[in-house]
């Protein structure tokens, strides 16, 4: 979904469910994904009983999961994103972070980054 959101051509997602369900869950799940520079949205149709595996989070919301892989698919298609891409983006980030921490000059490293913003904002001295 970041991916997604960062992109400037975004303009919006649909999801939409199969009303048929077998053991409470859809059969297929459909992802629309809206761009300003299309008329038509990209549409992908994942359908459960080809994608499920069984991985504990399936069995634990498969519709989540269902949804989610519809989600990913279908922004493959509209914007060419590739594992690659959500890759370089997290090394991307993880390097913006580690600049942060050394720039902002933290001296309890053993802190978390979410326990020294918290400090930060509540201007807590160290």
């Amino acid at each position: 979904m970041k991916l997604i959101n960062q992109d400037p051509q975004f303009a919006g997602i649909t999801c939409k469910e199969s009303t048929e369900l077998e053991e409470g869950i859809p059969l297929w799940m459909e992802c629309s994904i809206y761009r300003h520079d299309r008329i038509l949205p990209i549409t992908v149709k994942e359908y459960y009983a080809e994608i499920k595996t069984e991985h504990a989070f399936w069995k634990a919301m498969p519709r989540r999961m269902l949804r989610h892989r519809a989600i990913q698919q279908c922004a493959r298609l509209a914007f060419n994103i590739h594992c690659a891409d959500h890759a370089i983006s997290l090394k991307q980030n993880d390097q913006k972070e580690r600049h942060f921490r050394d720039s902002e000059n933290v001296s309890q490293p053993n802190i978390s980054r979410s326990e020294w913003l918290k400090k930060r904002l509540l201007k807590i001295p160290d």
